[in-house]
């Protein structure tokens, strides 16, 4: 798994270059967040735009960091997201309970607003 991870002042934006699958994702994806938390960094957009394909391991992995990531009083979007990412995504429950734009500036920009509940089927306008 690659990762390429960008920091705006408040808005950590990690990119996913490959797919999410149990490999070495969670050897890397989970370090990654638990150190971002310590850094103090609570805002993060999961720019899926590179991302092709995740599996159930990968599922759980986003589900995890979310979670980390809420419990330290943060809040973690999804951009970029492929029809068939997506799709998976709604097969299994999980599309409704995110945050989802079109695109990582989208993403960006929904920290700085009062709205914060754009979902998936609302996002693409």
């Amino acid at each position: 798994m690659r990762i390429s991870e960008h920091s705006t002042d408040s808005v950590t934006i990690l990119e996913l270059l490959t797919p999410l699958t149990g490999d070495f994702s969670q050897q890397l994806f989970v370090p990654q967040i638990e150190n971002l938390l310590e850094e103090g960094r609570r805002h993060f957009v999961f720019d899926m735009t590179e991302l092709a394909w995740i599996n159930s391991t990968g599922i759980g992995l986003l589900v995890g960091a979310r979670r980390k990531i809420e419990d330290a009083g943060g809040r973690a979007v999804l951009a970029g997201v492929n029809d068939r990412v997506k799709d998976i995504l709604k097969v299994v429950g999980l599309l409704a309970m995110w945050d989802v734009y079109p695109d990582p500036r989208r993403a960006v920009a929904s920290f700085d607003g009062p709205a914060h509940g754009t979902r998936a089927e609302e996002s693409a306008g």
